[in-house]
């Protein structure tokens, strides 16, 4: 509404001589209301100066005005006015300008914080890495010696089944009796050692949870902490499976 009024003002004031009443368009001021200080229209002074005890006419009211300071004082308060708003928009565009450096110190700031985190992840990614291959190894390493000691019993087995096979095509039933009560001594030794190698395998996986991994990255938490292993099997039942 204020700047509707300026407007208003700034139209009528183009013709000194004609100054119109800004709530009335084209109503000519003719009156001066003491009580509000105010100049009015005929229309005003009825209806919204209508109470008011000290209404003139603006001849009368203006009578010696140039010999008055009023117009100095008015004035002054709009230099006041002037010199206010040129404070108002020197500090405004002094914060813009403060605002512009601060922004491009920011996205500097940005810039080397990013060449930080990748220096930081780098060095958390080879630390992650360096955990999941001894964790590979590891694993790898128990897998191969259990591997191998099941294949030299193997070995030791198909041993067995050829003495066997050749004691049947060859040997007398006496022989062939004394190798299968031998043999099947170490049959005895053979299902003890494989139900232990049995009971030792277990199956795993290497995993990691990425959201994890992030929080952690971000938490500068121990990188070798966030390999997991889990137990996906344990004996040989339904090996197949996997």
């Amino acid at each position: 509404m204020a700047e509707k009024s300026v407007f208003k003002f700034r139209e009528a004031s183009k013709n000194p001589e004609l100054q119109k009443c800004l709530q009335h368009n084209g109503k000519q001021i003719e009156f001066y209301c003491k009580d509000h200080d105010i100049v009015c229209c005929s229309t005003c002074a009825v209806i919204t100066h209508k109470k008011c005890d000290s209404i003139v006419p603006v001849e009368e009211a203006a009578c010696g005005i140039k010999n008055s300071n009023v117009r100095d004082l008015t004035m002054d308060k709009l230099r006041k006015c002037q010199s206010s708003l040129r404070s108002v928009v020197a500090v405004l565009e002094a914060n813009n300008r403060k605002l512009q450096t601060q922004t491009s110190n920011l996205r500097r700031k940005l810039v080397e914080t990013r060449l930080k985190v990748n220096h930081l992840f780098d060095e958390f990614e080879k630390t992650l890495s360096s955990a999941n291959d001894c964790m590979y190894e590891k694993e790898s390493s128990r897998n191969t010696l259990q591997a191998d000691r099941c294949r030299h019993l193997f070995t030791t087995v198909e041993g067995c089944v050829t003495i066997l096979e050749s004691a049947v095509m060859e040997g007398k039933e006496e022989g062939i009796f004394v190798i299968l009560k031998q043999i099947d001594s170490q049959i005895r030794g053979f299902e003890k050692i494989i139900d232990q190698e049995n009971s030792k395998i277990s199956l795993v996986n290497l995993f990691f949870d990425e959201e994890i991994i992030l929080e952690n990255f971000l938490l500068q938490k121990n990188p070798e902490e966030l390999i997991k292993i889990e137990n996906i099997h344990e004996g040989t039942h339904d090996l197949e499976k996997f």
